[in-house]
């Protein structure tokens, strides 16, 4: 997979653990304990990634097309639950060079209003 070769390709970033169809991720998860777990998968399956890799304390960055609005709120409320956030870019291809980008420059990146007491 080209996004495994990307990773291992910079020197700042490490790939810890893979997972495949009829692989436990919440086995992998445990073993490797990630900070971060990036799901390629289908929008069935990815909503129960989201919630293992939530649960397990690392942070879901999804790049599935076709989760629909209530899988998004779910999300949400997963994400208060846990007390931990996700990123969800179904267009990921460049959601990922973003991404890689800003986290390799130590930027955040908010998209809400300025005026906002937790705005920066």
């Amino acid at each position: 997979m080209r996004f495994v070769a990307a990773i291992n390709a910079e020197a700042d970033l490490k790939l810890v653990g893979e997972v495949d169809m009829g692989d436990s991720l919440e086995d992998a998860l445990a073993h490797t304990k990630p900070v971060t777990v990036v799901d390629f998968t289908i929008p069935h399956s990815a909503m129960g990634n989201i919630e293992t890799i939530l649960r397990c304390g690392a942070v879901p960055i999804v790049g599935t097309t076709g989760l629909s609005p209530a899988d998004i709120e779910r999300v949400g409320a997963l994400c208060a639950e846990c007390n931990c956030g996700a990123l969800i870019a179904p267009n990921f291809a460049i959601g990922a060079i973003l991404m890689m980008r800003f986290a390799r420059e130590g930027r955040a990146v908010y998209a809400g209003r300025r005026d906002r007491v937790d705005a920066s």
